[in-house]
């Protein structure tokens, strides 16, 4: 009873401080780090009211994410030494 209404009035008030301090891509992250699974049960027009962001926004923020996460795909790929297959002994491996 009394401590469901006390958790989501602060859910409610953590939320309604996100709107104003944090910008609309700090609000996805945390979205998508707390609640991933919600991007397989609501539209994207739903995740973007929650945001208090367009469709539009949501989907270039959707973008710029997607796009960081192959840069840092591809700089970690980058940062692998692989050894030249003349090194490899293939008679070791039977």
């Amino acid at each position: 009873g009394r401590s469901m209404l006390v958790k989501g009035f602060i859910d409610f008030k953590i939320r309604t401080l996100s709107l104003i301090n944090k910008t609309a891509e700090e609000r996805y992250a945390k979205l998508i780090d707390s609640k991933p699974e919600i991007f397989q049960n609501a539209s994207l027009k739903h995740i973007a009211s929650y945001l208090g962001v367009t469709d539009t926004s949501l989907s270039r923020i959707r973008k710029k994410f997607t796009q960081k996460s192959f840069l840092a795909k591809w700089q970690d790929f980058k940062r692998v030494k692989l050894k030249p297959l003349y090194y490899i002994n293939f008679y070791t491996y039977g």
